[in-house]
């Protein structure tokens, strides 16, 4: 359940006392209870669905896993019937072996990534650059100037609804 505190932009046909916007602000609790409820009734049916699935599809699975088993044994034991071709071809798909292969470190990956720039492979290092925007913000509060950057003061009206009011609502929703 998304509670964050709202910013609000448009201020046209505000309230025009605080009694006004107390009761405003009511409806507004409302509606974010009523949604914050709603959402843990749809989470509960949701996992009362995923729980009733596995129930289901539990005996299945565990008999496919069994039968896979035992078909991979008997790929095991005959290696020599999936050489050419590797795999068997039915109606129902396929069976046999695949040729794999799979990079395992040996190492810390710091290890790895400076041993391709020492042999010059840096092709096989990525660098991701993103920015750090509290650092940023930091820089430009120190007075200097960043090109296509600009901070940004103010106030801003916003909204909280008490986090208890929506825990009791939502409380034992759906049992």
């Amino acid at each position: 359940m998304g509670l964050s505190n709202h910013r609000i932009a448009d201020l046209r046909g505000c309230p025009e006392n605080i009694t006004q916007a107390k009761v405003l602000f009511e409806q507004i609790a409302g509606l974010e209870v009523d949604l914050a409820v709603e959402e843990a009734r749809t989470e509960k049916r949701i996992a009362v669905l995923k729980k009733n699935h596995e129930a289901k599809v539990a005996g299945r699975k565990a008999v496919r896993d069994r039968l896979a088993e035992k078909l991979a044994a008997f790929i095991r034991g005959n290696t020599d019937l999936f050489r050419k071709p590797k795999k068997v071809k039915t109606p129902f798909g396929s069976f046999g072996l695949q040729k794999v292969s799979e990079v395992r470190l040996l190492v810390d990956d710091v290890v790895v990534v400076n041993n391709l720039k020492i042999l010059q492979f840096e092709s096989a290092v990525q660098t991701l650059e993103k920015l750090d925007k509290p650092e940023l913000k930091r820089i430009l509060q120190n007075g200097f100037d960043i090109p296509g950057t600009r901070l940004l003061t103010g106030e801003t009206a916003v909204y909280k609804v008490d986090k208890a009011l929506v825990d009791e609502a939502t409380k034992g929703v759906g049992e």
